[in-house]
């Protein structure tokens, strides 16, 4: 069982057995509290060399004395850090307790909702029952906890990408509001005027021509900036609501534009964006959990390139299934870190550039769609990203 949990050595957190004793210590945690780990497995939680690892094993006394280890969460605060208690059953029956030590002094943004934690390490138990069971709420809320994260780091950028058209749209007003202004002022004068060529003069003197092409030129100039913000508030909400599951036949260039809308800003200054598309027929998927695959995989790519490079954009079919390919020219990923990409938490990227979920959570997704994720990379020559979906589920029941 210990085996399953392997894959979050990035969290300091350690496993304790149905007698309180240790039976896993992760790499994180012994780098929180250095010594002799090794002799401290099988040794009582209350024995730890951590705050607040008494108060836990008598919290979780009580607990099973109550019988209520199943349905717990406990929070065990100290000045620095918080103790997280909370059961896991396996899918054999064992039943263990996991003790998540959380710092308190770490960056809010990439703390995650222990109930959606929960959600994820049962889940990752057996990566085998994955296509078999429909997402349950801790998924979803786990997906949306996700997608709320890369809102926020994208937040500055889509602001950006906002007020510029607002900015224009605001000075073509101020010009248009000085236009008006002479234009009423010469049309107040139209019955004072004597003859024609008075008219005329007032009119040369106004610049009348050059009032007349540029207040068409704001109008048209505005009309597309309004557009672009309505375009860019459509695709922030569409990609930040609450989904409720539901497959429905989704034309993948669509939702690739509408995700492309988000992430402008986070590629546009360092990255040449090449689009080729074939032409595909409607996918039968979640619309929603798929722009949330694509946005993660087109962040990803425009981090792996530190100065200039390149990001290629492709889709296509083969035989009944539809393929998305995003391919960079950055920095490629080492071999050792290839094997643990799709880990939850497992992340290479500096401290607010990720929560280390994105992929992980991209890899559920797809398997969930019955599709899969291929990776190519090389170290200095970039990394390409392919997903396969099928183009209908088989034999998906409407909970999935």
């Amino acid at each position: 069982m210990l085996e399953t949990w392997r894959y979050s050595d990035s969290l300091p957190l350690l496993i304790v057995d149905a007698d309180r004793t240790v039976s896993y210590v992760s790499p994180a945690l012994e780098h929180h509290f250095p010594g002799p780990w090794n002799e401290r497995l099988g040794l009582p939680l209350s024995e730890l060399p951590i705050p607040g690892s008494a108060r836990a094993s008598e919290t979780l006394d009580s607990l099973w004395q109550q019988n209520e280890v199943e349905a717990s969460l406990v929070s065990l605060d100290s000045a620095d850090h918080s103790l997280v208690v909370f059961p896991i059953t396996t899918l054999s029956g064992d039943r263990y307790s996991v003790v998540l030590l959380l710092n308190a002094s770490a960056n809010e943004n990439t703390t995650v909702p222990i109930q959606s934690l929960i959600g994820l390490l049962n889940q990752r138990r057996d990566r085998s029952a994955v296509n078999s069971r429909p997402l349950t709420e801790q998924d979803r809320n786990l997906i949306q906890s996700d997608k709320m994260a890369a809102v926020g780091q994208l937040a500055a950028g889509v602001a950006h990408e906002i007020n510029n058209p607002i900015g224009y749209i605001c000075s073509n007003l101020n010009s248009l509001s000085d236009y008006t202004s002479d234009l009423i002022e010469l049309a107040n004068k139209i019955d004072q005027v004597e003859s024609l060529d008075e008219l005329r003069r007032m009119r040369d003197k106004l610049d009348y021509d050059y009032i007349k092409t540029d207040i068409e030129d704001c109008i048209v100039e505005s009309i597309e900036g309004a557009n672009r913000v309505r375009d860019i508030i459509a695709a922030l909400k569409d990609f930040s609501h609450s989904d409720d599951g539901r497959f429905t036949p989704t034309r993948l260039e669509q939702a690739i534009t509408s995700t492309l809308r988000l992430v402008t800003n986070e590629l546009k200054y360092k990255c040449t964006l090449h689009q080729d598309f074939a032409e595909v027929p409607p996918v039968e998927c979640n619309p929603g959990q798929i722009k949330q695959v694509i946005m993660n995989l087109l962040v990803n790519a425009a981090h792996a390139i530190e100065e200039q490079g390149t990001i290629w954009l492709r889709l296509g079919q083969t035989n009944g299934w539809v393929w998305l390919e995003v391919e960079d020219d950055g920095r490629g990923i080492d071999e050792s870190h290839r094997q643990r990409i799709f880990e939850p938490f497992f992340t290479t990227k500096h401290v607010g550039k990720g929560t280390g979920l994105g992929l992980s959570l991209s890899y559920t997704i797809v398997q969930r769609h019955h599709g899969r994720i291929e990776v190519d990379s090389e170290i200095g020559h970039g990394s390409c990203f392919r997903v396969w979906l099928p183009i209908t589920q088989p034999n998906r029941s409407p909970a999935n």
